[in-house]
Protein backbone atom coordinates (compact mmCIF):
# COMPACT_ATOMS: atom_id res chain seq x y z
CA UNK A 1 0.00 0.00 0.00
CA UNK A 2 1.37 3.40 -1.03
CA UNK A 3 2.61 5.31 2.31
CA UNK A 4 0.37 8.47 1.50
CA UNK A 5 -2.24 6.22 1.94
CA UNK A 6 -1.17 4.32 4.97
CA UNK A 7 -0.54 7.55 6.63
CA UNK A 8 -4.22 8.96 6.12
CA UNK A 9 -5.64 5.27 7.36
CA UNK A 10 -2.66 5.67 10.36
CA UNK A 11 -3.89 9.29 11.11
CA UNK A 12 -7.63 8.47 12.23
CA UNK A 13 -6.97 5.16 14.63
CA UNK A 14 -7.37 5.51 18.41
CA UNK A 15 -5.16 5.22 21.16
CA UNK A 16 -5.88 0.98 21.91
CA UNK A 17 -5.28 0.75 17.76
CA UNK A 18 -1.91 3.09 17.90
CA UNK A 19 0.02 0.32 20.45
CA UNK A 20 -1.92 -2.84 19.02
CA UNK A 21 -0.27 -1.52 15.73
CA UNK A 22 2.94 -0.88 17.15
CA UNK A 23 3.75 -4.48 18.05
CA UNK A 24 3.17 -5.64 14.97
CA UNK A 25 6.71 -4.52 12.98
CA UNK A 26 9.39 -1.99 12.78
CA UNK A 27 8.52 -0.47 9.67
CA UNK A 28 4.21 -0.02 10.65
CA UNK A 29 5.69 1.38 14.06
CA UNK A 30 8.10 3.99 12.09
CA UNK A 31 4.83 4.94 10.21
CA UNK A 32 2.45 5.36 13.38
CA UNK A 33 4.83 7.37 15.05
CA UNK A 34 5.06 9.78 12.41
CA UNK A 35 1.16 10.25 11.57
CA UNK A 36 -0.30 9.30 15.31
CA UNK A 37 -2.77 11.68 16.22
CA UNK A 38 -3.26 13.79 19.05
CA UNK A 39 -3.43 11.89 22.64
CA UNK A 40 -6.08 13.70 25.09
CA UNK A 41 -5.40 11.57 28.20
CA UNK A 42 -6.63 12.78 31.72
CA UNK A 43 -4.50 9.91 34.40
CA UNK A 44 -1.68 8.61 33.89
CA UNK A 45 -0.19 5.53 36.28
CA UNK A 46 3.62 4.15 35.58
CA UNK A 47 4.43 1.18 38.01
CA UNK A 48 8.22 0.06 37.28
CA UNK A 49 9.34 -2.68 39.10
CA UNK A 50 12.22 -5.43 38.35
CA UNK A 51 11.65 -7.33 34.94
CA UNK A 52 8.08 -5.96 34.60
CA UNK A 53 6.56 -2.19 33.82
CA UNK A 54 2.62 -1.35 33.91
CA UNK A 55 1.23 1.37 32.49
CA UNK A 56 -2.28 2.67 33.33
CA UNK A 57 -3.95 5.97 31.28
CA UNK A 58 -7.23 6.44 32.09
CA UNK A 59 -9.16 3.02 31.72
CA UNK A 60 -6.79 0.97 29.72
CA UNK A 61 -3.49 -0.80 30.82
CA UNK A 62 -0.28 -2.18 29.35
CA UNK A 63 1.73 -4.85 31.09
CA UNK A 64 5.74 -5.22 30.00
CA UNK A 65 7.48 -8.14 31.06
CA UNK A 66 10.77 -9.78 30.79
CA UNK A 67 10.65 -12.77 29.24
CA UNK A 68 14.21 -14.02 28.41
CA UNK A 69 15.77 -11.82 25.86
CA UNK A 70 12.24 -11.13 24.24
CA UNK A 71 9.49 -8.62 25.52
CA UNK A 72 5.79 -9.86 26.21
CA UNK A 73 3.22 -6.98 26.49
CA UNK A 74 -0.15 -7.60 27.94
CA UNK A 75 -2.81 -5.20 26.69
CA UNK A 76 -6.15 -4.58 28.75
CA UNK A 77 -8.97 -2.17 26.90
CA UNK A 78 -11.88 -0.99 28.09
CA UNK A 79 -14.58 -1.52 25.23
CA UNK A 80 -18.12 -0.34 25.09
CA UNK A 81 -20.72 -3.01 24.42
CA UNK A 82 -23.97 -1.57 24.00
CA UNK A 83 -24.84 0.01 27.42
CA UNK A 84 -21.82 -1.69 29.31
CA UNK A 85 -18.08 -1.75 29.26
CA UNK A 86 -15.96 -5.06 28.87
CA UNK A 87 -12.50 -5.95 28.87
CA UNK A 88 -10.66 -6.76 25.98
CA UNK A 89 -7.27 -8.37 26.64
CA UNK A 90 -4.56 -9.13 24.48
CA UNK A 91 -1.09 -10.62 24.56
CA UNK A 92 1.80 -10.08 22.18
CA UNK A 93 5.47 -11.04 22.33
CA UNK A 94 8.17 -9.09 20.55
CA UNK A 95 11.29 -11.29 20.00
CA UNK A 96 15.26 -9.92 20.67
CA UNK A 97 13.22 -6.85 22.11
CA UNK A 98 14.05 -5.44 25.66
CA UNK A 99 10.62 -4.88 27.72
CA UNK A 100 12.17 -1.50 29.34
CA UNK A 101 13.04 -0.02 26.00
CA UNK A 102 9.55 -0.53 24.45
CA UNK A 103 8.05 0.93 27.53
CA UNK A 104 10.32 4.10 27.35
CA UNK A 105 9.58 4.21 23.53
CA UNK A 106 5.62 4.02 24.72
CA UNK A 107 6.12 6.71 26.61
CA UNK A 108 7.47 8.83 24.91
CA UNK A 109 5.37 8.41 22.22
CA UNK A 110 2.33 9.11 25.08
CA UNK A 111 4.00 12.35 26.18
CA UNK A 112 5.00 13.85 22.78
CA UNK A 113 1.29 13.64 21.10
CA UNK A 114 -0.39 14.24 24.80
CA UNK A 115 -2.19 17.48 24.07
CA UNK A 116 -4.56 18.05 26.98
CA UNK A 117 -3.70 18.63 30.42
CA UNK A 118 -3.30 15.35 32.60
CA UNK A 119 -5.30 15.29 36.09
CA UNK A 120 -2.22 12.82 37.84
CA UNK A 121 0.74 11.57 36.53
CA UNK A 122 1.67 8.68 39.45
CA UNK A 123 5.32 7.08 39.05
CA UNK A 124 5.32 4.32 41.53
CA UNK A 125 8.99 2.65 41.58
CA UNK A 126 10.27 -0.22 43.19
CA UNK A 127 12.73 0.36 46.24
CA UNK A 128 15.64 -1.43 44.20
CA UNK A 129 15.54 0.64 40.86
CA UNK A 130 14.82 4.16 42.86
CA UNK A 131 18.03 5.35 41.98
CA UNK A 132 17.97 4.57 38.57
CA UNK A 133 14.73 5.54 36.95
CA UNK A 134 14.31 9.16 37.93
CA UNK A 135 17.20 10.20 35.30
CA UNK A 136 15.82 8.13 32.76
CA UNK A 137 12.45 9.73 33.34
CA UNK A 138 14.10 13.06 33.24
CA UNK A 139 15.91 12.89 30.26
CA UNK A 140 12.49 11.98 28.10
CA UNK A 141 11.04 14.73 30.09
CA UNK A 142 13.60 17.20 28.68
CA UNK A 143 13.38 15.67 24.90
CA UNK A 144 9.93 16.39 24.79
CA UNK A 145 8.97 19.25 22.58
CA UNK A 146 6.49 20.99 25.73
CA UNK A 147 6.77 21.06 29.18
CA UNK A 148 4.68 18.46 30.94
CA UNK A 149 1.20 19.85 31.90
CA UNK A 150 0.48 18.17 34.74
CA UNK A 151 -2.01 18.92 37.68
CA UNK A 152 -0.93 16.53 40.07
CA UNK A 153 2.75 15.18 39.98
CA UNK A 154 2.82 11.64 42.56
CA UNK A 155 6.10 10.54 42.68
CA UNK A 156 8.01 7.37 44.65
CA UNK A 157 11.55 9.40 44.69
CA UNK A 158 12.87 10.99 48.04
CA UNK A 159 16.19 13.06 46.93
CA UNK A 160 16.02 16.47 46.11
CA UNK A 161 19.03 14.86 42.55
CA UNK A 162 16.10 12.77 41.87
CA UNK A 163 12.95 15.35 42.09
CA UNK A 164 15.64 17.81 39.98
CA UNK A 165 15.69 14.99 37.29
CA UNK A 166 12.30 15.70 36.39
CA UNK A 167 10.12 19.44 38.27
CA UNK A 168 11.96 21.45 35.83
CA UNK A 169 10.46 19.98 32.85
CA UNK A 170 7.40 20.11 34.18
CA UNK A 171 4.60 23.27 33.35
CA UNK A 172 5.09 25.63 36.33
CA UNK A 173 1.89 27.47 35.35
CA UNK A 174 0.15 24.27 35.39
CA UNK A 175 0.91 21.72 37.92
CA UNK A 176 -0.62 22.19 41.68
CA UNK A 177 -0.07 19.62 43.45
CA UNK A 178 3.05 17.56 44.57
CA UNK A 179 3.17 14.07 46.62
CA UNK A 180 6.98 12.86 47.34
CA UNK A 181 7.08 9.10 48.49
CA UNK A 182 9.84 7.27 50.01
CA UNK A 183 9.79 3.59 48.65
CA UNK A 184 12.57 2.72 50.70
CA UNK A 185 11.34 0.60 53.35
CA UNK A 186 14.98 -0.03 55.33
CA UNK A 187 14.46 4.05 56.10
CA UNK A 188 12.05 5.70 57.43
CA UNK A 189 11.44 9.58 56.98
CA UNK A 190 14.14 9.67 54.83
CA UNK A 191 15.48 12.95 54.71
CA UNK A 192 15.00 15.29 52.18
CA UNK A 193 16.60 18.74 51.10
CA UNK A 194 15.34 21.02 49.17
CA UNK A 195 18.29 24.51 48.85
CA UNK A 196 18.06 23.39 44.96
CA UNK A 197 14.33 22.93 44.35
CA UNK A 198 13.36 26.33 46.56
CA UNK A 199 15.39 28.17 44.03
CA UNK A 200 12.75 27.03 41.05
CA UNK A 201 10.01 28.95 40.18
CA UNK A 202 7.81 25.94 39.44
CA UNK A 203 8.16 24.87 43.31
CA UNK A 204 7.78 28.83 44.32
CA UNK A 205 4.22 28.28 42.08
CA UNK A 206 2.92 24.61 43.76
CA UNK A 207 -0.27 25.01 45.68
CA UNK A 208 0.27 22.07 47.77
CA UNK A 209 3.09 19.97 48.80
CA UNK A 210 2.57 16.14 50.43
CA UNK A 211 5.35 13.99 51.49
CA UNK A 212 4.96 10.21 52.77
CA UNK A 213 7.72 8.50 55.12
CA UNK A 214 10.05 11.83 54.01
CA UNK A 215 11.66 14.36 56.50
CA UNK A 216 11.74 17.96 55.09
CA UNK A 217 14.84 19.38 56.19
CA UNK A 218 15.73 22.98 57.06
CA UNK A 219 13.74 25.82 58.57
CA UNK A 220 9.60 24.22 58.15
CA UNK A 221 9.24 28.49 58.12
CA UNK A 222 10.27 27.68 54.36
CA UNK A 223 7.16 26.21 53.26
CA UNK A 224 4.84 29.16 54.33
CA UNK A 225 3.99 30.36 50.89
CA UNK A 226 2.25 26.59 49.86
CA UNK A 227 -1.70 26.57 50.51
CA UNK A 228 -1.59 23.34 51.81
CA UNK A 229 0.88 21.37 53.28
CA UNK A 230 1.00 17.47 54.62
CA UNK A 231 4.24 17.27 55.26
CA UNK A 232 6.93 15.49 57.77
CA UNK A 233 9.57 18.02 59.02
CA UNK A 234 12.81 17.18 60.91
CA UNK A 235 12.69 19.51 63.40
CA UNK A 236 10.10 22.36 64.52
CA UNK A 237 11.11 25.52 66.92
CA UNK A 238 8.68 27.60 68.48
CA UNK A 239 10.10 30.28 67.06
CA UNK A 240 9.33 28.40 63.86
CA UNK A 241 5.50 27.87 64.71
CA UNK A 242 5.28 31.92 66.13
CA UNK A 243 6.59 32.98 62.29
CA UNK A 244 4.30 30.88 60.68
CA UNK A 245 1.25 32.18 62.57
CA UNK A 246 2.14 35.67 61.53
CA UNK A 247 2.88 34.67 58.13
CA UNK A 248 -0.35 32.35 57.41
CA UNK A 249 -2.61 34.82 59.59
CA UNK A 250 -1.92 37.35 57.25
CA UNK A 251 -2.58 35.25 53.93
CA UNK A 252 -5.19 35.58 51.80
CA UNK A 253 -4.27 31.78 49.63
CA UNK A 254 -3.62 29.41 52.45
CA UNK A 255 -5.88 27.01 53.33
CA UNK A 256 -4.08 24.25 55.60
CA UNK A 257 -1.10 22.82 57.10
CA UNK A 258 -0.71 19.79 58.69
CA UNK A 259 3.08 19.29 59.88
CA UNK A 260 4.38 16.09 61.60
CA UNK A 261 7.75 16.59 63.29
CA UNK A 262 10.84 14.04 64.18
CA UNK A 263 12.16 17.04 66.76
CA UNK A 264 10.35 19.81 68.41
CA UNK A 265 12.94 22.20 70.43
CA UNK A 266 10.75 24.57 73.13
CA UNK A 267 7.59 22.85 72.89
CA UNK A 268 6.75 23.28 76.69
CA UNK A 269 6.87 26.94 76.25
CA UNK A 270 5.22 26.88 72.74
CA UNK A 271 1.39 27.98 73.76
CA UNK A 272 2.87 30.52 76.60
CA UNK A 273 4.82 32.21 74.32
CA UNK A 274 2.17 32.59 71.83
CA UNK A 275 -0.20 33.94 74.60
CA UNK A 276 2.74 36.70 75.90
CA UNK A 277 3.97 37.33 71.71
CA UNK A 278 1.87 39.81 70.53
CA UNK A 279 -1.99 39.72 70.22
CA UNK A 280 -3.24 36.71 72.34
CA UNK A 281 -5.20 34.25 70.98
CA UNK A 282 -8.43 33.03 72.05
CA UNK A 283 -9.35 29.92 73.05
CA UNK A 284 -11.94 27.05 71.84
CA UNK A 285 -12.44 23.24 72.07
CA UNK A 286 -13.42 21.85 68.97
CA UNK A 287 -14.55 18.22 68.75
CA UNK A 288 -12.66 18.05 71.97
CA UNK A 289 -9.39 18.90 70.44
CA UNK A 290 -7.58 22.43 72.24
CA UNK A 291 -7.84 25.05 69.26
CA UNK A 292 -5.77 28.68 69.72
CA UNK A 293 -7.67 30.94 67.78
CA UNK A 294 -6.62 34.27 65.96
CA UNK A 295 -8.95 36.49 64.11
CA UNK A 296 -7.41 37.23 60.37
CA UNK A 297 -7.73 40.38 59.71
CA UNK A 298 -10.08 42.13 57.05
CA UNK A 299 -11.72 38.45 57.33
CA UNK A 300 -14.58 36.57 59.21
CA UNK A 301 -12.30 33.94 59.56
CA UNK A 302 -10.05 32.75 62.46
CA UNK A 303 -6.73 30.93 61.80
CA UNK A 304 -6.46 27.61 64.11
CA UNK A 305 -3.71 26.04 65.74
CA UNK A 306 -3.43 22.57 67.21
CA UNK A 307 -0.92 20.63 68.74
CA UNK A 308 -0.89 17.06 69.15
CA UNK A 309 2.00 16.00 71.45
CA UNK A 310 1.06 12.61 71.21
CA UNK A 311 0.98 12.15 67.21
CA UNK A 312 3.79 14.83 67.40
CA UNK A 313 2.13 16.85 64.84
CA UNK A 314 0.72 20.60 64.57
CA UNK A 315 -1.54 22.18 62.23
CA UNK A 316 -3.06 25.57 61.10
CA UNK A 317 -6.50 26.12 59.82
CA UNK A 318 -9.15 28.45 59.17
CA UNK A 319 -12.43 28.18 60.96
CA UNK A 320 -15.39 30.71 59.95
CA UNK A 321 -16.15 33.15 62.79
CA UNK A 322 -19.66 31.75 62.49
CA UNK A 323 -19.00 28.54 63.48
CA UNK A 324 -17.33 29.42 66.45
CA UNK A 325 -20.27 31.62 67.64
CA UNK A 326 -22.18 28.68 67.51
CA UNK A 327 -20.19 26.61 69.45
CA UNK A 328 -20.29 29.34 72.05
CA UNK A 329 -23.84 29.69 72.05
CA UNK A 330 -24.45 26.28 72.26
CA UNK A 331 -22.34 25.94 75.17
CA UNK A 332 -24.29 28.40 77.00
CA UNK A 333 -27.05 26.91 76.73
CA UNK A 334 -26.06 23.82 78.73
Amino acid sequence: MPDDVMDRILGNVGMEEVFSLRKVCRRLRKQLDRVIPDIRLTQLHLSICQEQVEVQYDSDRITYLKLGPNCMIWQDTAQENGTSMRKKKSRKILVDEDYFHRFLEDLQLILKHQKGILDVLNVVVSEELTDKVAPILGRILKQNPHPLAVNTLLLDMDTEADVLQMLPHVNEDVIKVLELTNPRTDIQEFPLYTGELRKMAVWKKLEELRTRNIAVMGKPYLLGHFQRANVVVDQIRDDDVRYLKNALIKSSHFQYFHLKYLQFDGADQLFSNLFFTGVPPSFETINDVPHYLYRMPDTTQFLSITHHMEEMTISFGKIDAGVIQKIRESRNKL
